[in-house]
């Protein structure tokens, strides 16, 4: 029998030691057990890495799914563009469409697939400006799903846009697609997802970091009053629009376009009506119809969230009123019905009403605004629903809508429009309320030399003046609706248009326009850490503009030193 007693008193001697693999071969395996060999770790290892890489590419898959974007099928005919000449214009033409490219009027008709075809074809050499404009806007508040869209291999703001579209209605959506294949016809290359993220860049976007002055997405201001005439009292109706918030090219040294597109649209089985904004937006921020229901958007932010997934941009819901809507009374019930999905105040005039109806509409709040004979709207909420409201409240105190809806008010007490050569000048203003002159580009001056558009509208008269820029001391075209959207007449009979500005306005807004792109581009150097080049920009805008609030301000900011 083999005896447990300790011989030399040493238990690595005592013991006999086996070298056999997988038994005790020495004191540190009696301590921390018996090593073994162990070649399936690598393998183990090597199989959770293809565990994982399965399971990234299977969620890739899943989220390119949901931020997928259905694209309607539509086809575009193979006609060629073509010039006609009238007595007083030349065209460009395609399949019935038509654009004047001197005065930028598109004229188009026909269903949904057929309208977004032949825009796409004629506007394609403008849609691309545009369109990288309005979605970068859009996808500036995508800033904390970024991440998300990185990880998966989308682009940025794909997963905080992947419901807007199914807030679009399927005509409209299909529209778009036909916007698409248009332009592709004409050999611009432009994305669906793109197209649909510009339809709700007022709704959802944010100011580009690089903008100046007023940091804001949109701004407006219209002016309605009532004319007495022949036939009656009628309104008159001022606006002026701008998009301070959204830069027009990638490098920043652009505002938006100073050419606004004018678009008559005959749609089937629904009412036509004329539009001025964006070339990519098929919705309405500006516009009126051949019943001569004028609607007027003001976009704004407030505290208020989508509640829905199926939600409409608000350009889109005006697009519905003026197709469908005769009445101020249809218009108003539209926006109640509707499921918003950003928040926008709402300026409807008709031809049968000494009033114009101001309608605010937030995702979860509606009000109505008490009537008035002589209104000034800007992008504050008045209604008692939404007296409160936050983000609103908060403008009315730091930013200068307040002011330039004041002295709007005052101008209209002391001199009552008595035509629409009247409310240009009205537009043209840039005195304060003691009457002293405001240097060009003042963000408190009602005259803006970077509005996208502005326009004079008669909704009795069927006429509507269109400012060739800058802002709206340039000349106002008049167009005659009742032959653009009715088809009265064999030729149009509108009135005369309106003349320009002094000279020495149009310079001035001239210049205060140069310079801020080139404040513009000094905040693009500040971001990238330049900041000789930056105090460089500002000083060439100081020398074109001297008395430009924004400029003067930048320039304290980063130390540039004046006379």
């Amino acid at each position: 029998m083999r005896s447990n007693r300790l011989v030399s008193g040493n238990l690595a001697d005592d013991l006999p030691w086996q070298t056999v693999k997988g038994k005790v071969r020495d004191v540190t395996d009696i301590l921390i057990g018996v090593r073994r060999h162990r070649p399936r770790k690598a393998r183990r290892f090597l199989t959770s890495i293809g565990i994982a890489i399965v399971v990234y590419m299977a969620l890739r898959v899943s989220v390119r799914m949901l931020v997928r974007v259905p694209k309607p099928d539509v086809s575009v005919s193979k006609d060629v563009l073509e010039i006609t000449s009238t007595p007083t214009r030349r065209l460009l033409t395609f399949d019935s469409a038509n654009l004047d490219p001197q005065k930028q009027v598109l004229t188009v008709g026909g269903s949904p697939a057929d309208i977004g075809a032949r825009s796409g074809r004629l506007l394609a050499g403008r849609l691309l400006g545009s369109l990288t404009r309005l979605d970068n806007s859009a996808r500036q508040g995508a800033s904390r799903t970024d991440w998300l869209a990185w990880l998966f291999g989308r682009s940025r703001g794909d997963w905080f846009l992947r419901h807007v579209d199914d807030g679009i209605p399927g005509h409209q959506l299909v529209e778009l697609a036909g916007l698409q294949a248009g332009a592709q016809r004409s050999a611009v290359d432009i994305e669906l997802k793109a197209l649909i993220a510009a339809q709700a860049a007022y709704d959802i976007g944010r100011p580009d970091p690089r903008t100046v002055g007023l940091r804001a997405v949109t701004r407006g201001l219209t002016i309605v009053s009532p004319l007495r005439g022949a036939t009656g009292e009628r309104l008159l109706v001022g606006r002026t629009f701008s998009s301070p918030g959204i830069i027009h090219s990638a490098s920043g040294h652009s505002l938006a376009s100073t050419e606004p597109l004018v678009r008559f649209v005959r749609p089937e089985g629904v009412l036509a009506f004329a539009a001025v904004g964006e070339p990519s937006m098929i919705g309405v921020v500006t516009g009126i119809n051949e019943a001569g229901l004028t609607l007027l958007v003001h976009p704004i932010v407030t505290v208020d969230r989508v509640q829905s997934k199926h939600a409409q941009p608000v350009a889109l819901i005006a697009r519905d009123i003026l197709e469908n809507a005769q009445t101020t009374e249809q218009a108003v019930a539209v926006i109640e019905s509707s499921t918003p999905l950003g928040s926008a105040i709402f300026v409807i005039a008709s031809p049968s009403s000494s009033e114009a109806v101001v309608v605010e509409r937030t995702p979860q709040r509606f009000g109505v605004r008490q009537s008035s004979t002589k209104q000034v709207i800007v992008d504050l909420l008045a209604s008692e629903p939404l007296a409160d409201e936050p983000e609103s409240e908060r403008n009315r105190r730091q930013r200068p809508a307040a002011s330039r809806a004041a002295r709007a008010l005052e101008l209209l007490g002391e001199r009552p429009p008595r035509s629409a050569t009247d409310v240009a000048a009205l537009l043209r203003d840039r005195t304060d309320s003691s009457g002293a002159k405001l240097a060009a580009g003042n963000l408190f001056a009602i005259a803006d030399p970077s509005a996208d558009h502005v326009v004079i509208i008669d909704p009795a008269a069927l006429v509507l003046w269109v400012g060739q820029g800058p802002g709206a001391q340039g000349a106002f075209t008049a167009f005659d609706l009742r032959h653009e959207l009715r088809g009265e007449g064999g030729e149009p009979s509108a009135p005369a248009d309106l003349e320009a500005a002094d000279a020495a306005e149009i310079k001035a807004a001239q210049l205060a326009y140069r310079a801020l792109t080139l404040l513009i581009a000094a905040q693009e150097q500040a971001q990238q850490g330049n900041p000789r080049v930056v105090k460089d920009l500002i000083t060439r805008a100081l020398l074109i503009a001297p008395k430009l609030p924004v400029a003067l301000t930048m320039a304290a900011e980063f130390g540039v030193q004046l006379e």
